[in-house]
């Protein structure tokens, strides 16, 4: 007699558990009570995912108002895109667009040395 396979639920008892095609394990978590919440950390919601629609009217989850690709529990990662930074001048040194500097801040979680991706092109970057 082969033993059955028991599929544990992602997420919390009556939560959602994806966004779109994101699966979304606790502690993260969709809706209020569905992600873990410390109240004693100064970043209120910090596992808060907000499902969201793109601009082509799908599903869309964002932590910290950054795309989630994908979470792992198993590897412990979030995987995230982040938005491009443009720093364009004309030909005699004026910016063509207002400065818009990149920056990532997620408190309590790591870059990752080797599966992180940061690419910079042109002169003066």
């Amino acid at each position: 007699m082969a033993a059955a396979i028991t599929a544990f639920p992602i997420a919390l008892p009556n939560c959602p558990d994806s966004c779109g095609n994101v699966k979304i394990p606790y502690p993260f978590g969709t809706t209020e009570g569905c992600y873990l919440n410390d109240t004693a950390n100064i970043d209120d919601g910090y596992y808060f995912i907000n499902c969201t629609s793109n601009a082509q009217g799908q599903p869309q989850p964002m932590i910290w108002n950054l795309n989630v690709t994908s979470i792992s529990m198993e590897l412990g990662e979030i995987d995230i895109q982040m938005y491009n930074s443009i720093d364009c001048y004309d030909q005699s040194g004026t910016p063509l667009s207002p400065n818009n500097t990149a920056t990532l801040y997620v408190p309590s979680f790591t870059v990752s040395v080797t599966k992180n991706k940061f690419v910079a092109v042109g002169c003066d970057t």
